[in-house]
C-alpha cells in the first residue's frame, strides 16, 4: 500500500481513478518551478499511478503535462522513451519501496534545477533572425519535396529525365 498524505498546503495538484478504481493516480506539484524568463515559467509535476488489481507497477515520473483525465494521463505516461521514471512491480517490503522513492524524488528536484539552469542559459542566449532561422533549419529540417526535387534536377541538367 503506498499513502498520500495531503495535508493543507502539500503540493498534491489533483488525483483520480480510472474505471471503477483500477488504476488511480496523484499528480503533485513539484516545490521549484522552472523560470525561463518573467513571463515564462513550466511547472514540473511527480506523477504516481498505482492500480489496485496489479496491472500496472507503481510508478513515479517527472513530468510537465497536467494531467486531469485518461488522455492527459496516456500522454504523460508514454512522453518519450529514456525519461527518468521509478517503477516497481507489486512485490517486495513497503520500507524499501519507500526508502527508492524518497531517494528518486530528491534526485528528481535535482533534475528539475538543473533543467532550469540549463533553460536559463539558453535563453541568455540571443539569436538574430538569420541565425534562428540556420538554427532551426539544421534542427528541424524541412522536407523536399519529390516534384521540387525533379524540376531542381531539370534545370541544372540537359538530359531529359526519364519517368519511372
Amino acid at each position: 500500500m503506498v499513502r498520500c498524505d495531503v495535508d493543507p498546503g502539500d503540493p498534491a495538484h489533483v488525483g483520480g481513478y480510472l474505471g471503477n478504481g483500477e488504476v488511480v493516480w496523484l499528480l503533485a506539484r513539484l516545490p521549484a518551478e522552472i523560470k525561463i524568463a518573467e513571463d515564462d515559467v513550466v511547472e514540473p509535476y511527480m506523477l504516481f499511478t498505482n492500480s489496485h488489481d496489479g496491472s500496472i507497477a507503481v510508478d513515479f515520473r517527472l513530468t510537465t503535462v497536467r494531467v486531469v483525465c485518461q488522455n492527459t494521463l496516456s500522454l504523460a505516461l508514454h512522453r518519450r522513451k529514456g525519461s527518468e521514471v521509478f517503477k516497481r512491480a507489486h512485490q517486495g517490503s513497503y520500507s524499501s519501496l519507500e526508502a527508492e522513492a524518497d531517494a528518486f524524488f530528491k534526485f528528481s528536484i535535482e533534475c528539475v534545477t538543473a533543467l532550469g539552469k540549463e533553460f536559463q542559459a539558453m535563453s541568455n542566449f540571443p539569436l538574430p533572425g538569420a541565425s534562428l532561422s540556420e538554427f532551426i533549419q539544421k534542427v528541424v529540417p524541412l522536407p523536399s519535396l519529390p516534384g521540387l526535387r525533379r524540376r531542381r534536377r531539370r534545370k541544372g541538367s540537359t538530359k531529359p529525365e526519364s519517368k519511372t
